[in-house]
């Protein structure tokens, strides 16, 4: 079946172009949906809307303090056990290999070189209108964009300084935008782990031709990048009603990308634009907008009518029936 063929292919030459597929559809965690829908305030709003630009943000100044170093650390925890159980020397050296290469914090995949510092994301919901989500932006206006689910899949993302500089020419290196579902189940994070792990033994076990040393280097890099992808979508249980899908975007010492800054709760919170394009790399024509959902809040029938009168002067004429009220009714 498919997913035998995905997991050979990764044992064949595991890298997280190949384990992150076989991952993903294993255990259902590309997620399909109709609407997938952004959270953000006012002030967000109007940069998606006018920019047709998201700021992703840094994943290790996320609500959640333990983002990243939770799977991280799970996964020290399963090759320690690991290389303490093994009697077999290459896998010892795979393992204590794997381990280093965590800690580092960097991850070499042939000339390109990931960093665990420079892993941002965009965070999106299930649902668009939640309670616990609202909640966060307090009396203020917040605001959840519905997406369009088949017309953002069929959309690209790209650094939007980069794309400024290429005059809307075909830019290179563009991400076409998938979701992933958030993981909370601690139990499904250890199997997952575990089952990348084992991907690395299985390709040194393997007859391809090469130097052990080789196959230990190869298992190492490859592995180590598949995780730093992962890892951004480990949350703790405690969040889990947020229901979260997360865009990931993990940048190379050879982006380039600039990374800006803004203040928020008394930190620098770093983030990178990131251009929404369609398939062909242009503007859309009209965004992959289903419907804009207006927080419960004493002030909402303003905001409403604000957001109106942006989008009929902005030129968004067909994005007005799409504003609605939130149906959680304001208690304040």
């Amino acid at each position: 079946d498919i997913i035998s063929k995905m997991y050979k292919e990764a044992v064949n030459f595991p890298d997280f172009m190949s384990i992150s597929p076989y991952i993903h559809v294993k255990y259902h965690n590309e997620h399909i949906c109709d609407t997938a829908y952004h959270y953000t305030d006012i002030g967000g709003f109007k940069g998606i809307i006018g920019d047709s630009c998201f700021w992703a943000t840094n994943t290790h100044f996320q609500n959640d303090s333990m983002e990243f170093n939770e799977g991280l650390d799970k996964t020290l925890s399963i090759l320690k056990n690991f290389e303490e159980s093994s009697q077999v020397s290459t896998e010892k050296k795979y393992f204590i290999g794997l381990m280093e290469e965590l800690k580092s914090g960097f991850s070499s995949r042939v000339s390109t070189e990931f960093s665990s510092e420079d892993v941002f994301t965009i965070s999106f919901c299930e649902s668009g209108d939640l309670l616990s989500l609202w909640r966060g932006y307090g009396n203020s206006s917040g605001i959840s964009i519905g997406f369009d689910r088949k017309e953002l899949f069929n959309s690209r993302f790209k650094e939007k300084g980069l794309y400024e500089q290429e005059n809307l020419t075909y830019p290179k290196g563009e991400r076409i935008i998938a979701l992933s579902s958030v993981i909370y189940d601690n139990e499904a994070k250890e199997n997952i782990l575990k089952d990348i792990i084992e991907i690395g033994i299985k390709f040194l076990k393997s007859n391809e031709p090469a130097n052990i040393d080789v196959k230990v280097d190869l298992a190492v890099s490859g592995v180590s990048s598949s995780l730093f992808t992962l890892f951004p979508l480990f949350k703790d249980r405690g969040f889990e009603d947020e229901r979260e899908l997360r865009y990931i975007e993990q940048f190379t010492k050879q982006s380039n990308v600039p990374v800006h800054f803004r203040e928020r709760n008394n930190i620098l919170l770093p983030y990178v634009k990131l251009k929404m394009l369609d398939m062909n790399c242009q503007p859309f024509e009209k965004l992959p907008i289903k419907e804009i959902i207006v927080s419960p809040s004493k002030e909402q029938p303003l905001v409403i009518d604000s957001i109106k009168y942006y989008l009929k002067k902005s030129g968004f004429d067909y994005l007005l029936p799409k504003v609605k009220p939130s149906n959680i009714p304001y208690r304040g």
